[in-house]
């Protein structure tokens, strides 16, 4: 009777009459641990801190006398997680894994063990944990859904596509399903993905057409498929009622859509538009840079980093993203605004692995191969197996440091790893033509990077050249002038300047030498 009135008062939200009620049993049956294991989940509630401490203060005489309960362990869980330290988060786990053992179908407690793995982003942890979980629980939809974002977070796009699919043929209508599958589609490029996240968000649509968030992951969805064109009604449709035209996301996505469609003018509107509601948006100013660099307009953008980081709010992916187009491009003013951009993100999310790789390569592009250097082997340490990081380091080490050993040794790793990688084939090559009796060994890798580059295309016409030089030093001149001409070929072909001017007077001279 007493658990049946603290319900009551529990659902009406009449905690301390609740509370009360069960105060008043346990004076009358102070045996009762029903009654007090009740009095202490009511307790937990969000209440005042004495009422905390009283929770935890029966949690504490429950425990001993029941050591292996499962529901008053997860109850200690949840009280050292309240401190989010790395010291409670380890002795949370610690007592999860002991509550998976007494009770494998405890789902609620196999999804806290891997949100602890999550927060410490030690994700393939996660993976391991969930797997073992499925395995217990095969039916778990919460189960299946944690493992796609798992899957996610490691990059394994296709395998997060199926288990979003699988939730989905569960429970049509599970939102974490349907962004999982979304965001597997847009990170893969799959087609298949693309067209199943594409019909899930436009049966949601139908039935809700003034979702801003389905609209816009429909709008993203249709620009990988390279449809923008088809997104755009509907999107100008919602920015004309109430809500969308106050929304800064649905009219930048708007001006996304024609800017990819080539409709400058327009694109022009919608951000001047949004610019009007939130004049210091970082949305706002990082679709204006993309419509300046769609038009080629690059010198506008100098002391572009300065608007991003007076932005209202600040975003680490979206720095990273203005920053690594920065980058690229030919202007070294220009990829000092990078730099600037990539240590910025880094500030803000210091654990960034992306943020921390493009600073690493900014500053090396920018002419400070220290301090690249010094990034690269602390990001090395905690990703020993990652491709670029391996590659970038033996680049460095090759060509700033003639380190060409230690390189190699690197190098070596990374095609252990990923034998077909073309950068890091082209990264040994080098390496290998600047070793004593190594060159044979240079000409196989930039022989298989040749039969690897598409046709007539720049790529293949600096593998051309690069096997040129080997032959060169190989004193096959013949093969030589045969790779230079096919180059020069390329170059003069498709008019795209794939040679600098001193690469092309290497190439003349070469093919006008004397011999075979």
């Amino acid at each position: 009777g007493y658990e049946l009135l603290s319900n009551f008062y529990g659902r009406n939200e009449k905690l301390d009459k609740a509370v009360e009620t069960l105060e008043e049993g346990l004076d009358a049956h102070p045996e009762d641990l029903g009654l007090k294991r009740r009095l202490m989940k009511t307790l937990f509630l969000p209440g005042s801190v004495q009422d905390r401490q009283k929770a935890l203060e029966i949690l504490a005489e429950l425990e001993e006398q029941m050591p292996q309960d499962p529901e008053l362990m997860k109850f200690q869980v949840l009280h050292l997680l309240e401190d989010s330290t790395p010291q409670s988060r380890e002795a949370a786990r610690k007592i999860l894994e002991n509550v998976v053992k007494l009770e494998p179908t405890a789902v609620d407690a196999h999804l806290m063990l891997i949100g602890i793995a999550m927060q410490e982003k030690h994700y393939e942890n996660a993976r391991d944990a969930l797997i073992r979980a499925i395995g217990s629980n095969p039916d778990s939809v919460p189960l299946l859904s944690a493992r796609g974002k798992v899957e996610l977070a490691l990059k394994n796009t296709q395998m997060a596509g199926r288990l979003a699919n699988l939730v989905l043929q569960k429970d049509p209508n599970n939102i974490e399903a349907r962004d999982v599958l979304v965001t597997a589609a847009l990170n893969s490029k799959d087609r298949g993905l693309l067209h199943d996240a594409r019909m899930l968000l436009e049966s949601a649509i139908g039935r809700d057409s003034k979702d801003e968030k389905l609209l816009i992951s429909w709008a993203h969805v249709l620009i990988a498929m390279d449809l923008p064109l088809s997104a755009i009604p509907e999107l100008e449709a919602y920015c004309q009622t109430k809500e969308g035209s106050s929304s800064v996301d649905a009219i930048v996505t708007l001006a996304d859509l024609y800017r990819i469609s080539g409709d400058m003018s327009q694109a022009k509107n919608k951000i001047d538009q949004a610019e009007k509601i939130a004049p210091n948006s970082l949305t706002v100013i990082h679709a204006r840079f993309l419509w300046l660099v769609a038009q080629n307009r690059f010198e506008e953008l100098t002391g572009i980093s300065s608007a991003y980081l007076s932005a209202k709010e600040q975003n680490p992916i979206t720095l990273v993203n203005a920053a690594t187009i920065l980058t690229s491009l030919n202007s070294m003013i220009l990829k000092k605004e990078g730099l600037r951009l990539f240590e910025h993100a880094v500030t803000l999310s210091p654990s960034s692995k992306d943020a921390r790789l493009g600073m690493a390569f900014s500053f090396y592009q920018t002419g400070n191969a220290e301090r690249a250097e010094k990034i690269y082997q602390e990001l090395l340490l905690e990703y020993p197996n990652d491709i670029q990081i391996l590659n970038d380091l033996a680049w460095i080490l090759q060509e700033h440091y003639k380190r060409y050993t230690d390189a190699l040794e690197l190098a070596n790793k990374a095609l252990r790893i990923a034998p077909d990688d073309k950068n890091v084939l082209d990264t040994r090559g080098t390496i290998l033509s600047n070793l004593p009796g190594r060159l044979v060994d240079a000409k196989n890798d930039f022989e298989k990077l040749v039969s690897a580059s598409p046709p007539d295309s720049p790529q293949l016409a600096k593998k051309l050249l690069q096997l040129g030089r080997i032959c060169v030093k190989l004193n096959d001149l013949k093969q030589a002038k045969l790779h230079m001409e096919k180059a020069w070929e390329i170059d003069q072909k498709i008019g795209d300047n794939v040679f600098t001017p001193n690469e092309q007077s290497e190439i003349t001279g070469i093919l006008q030498r004397n011999g075979p």
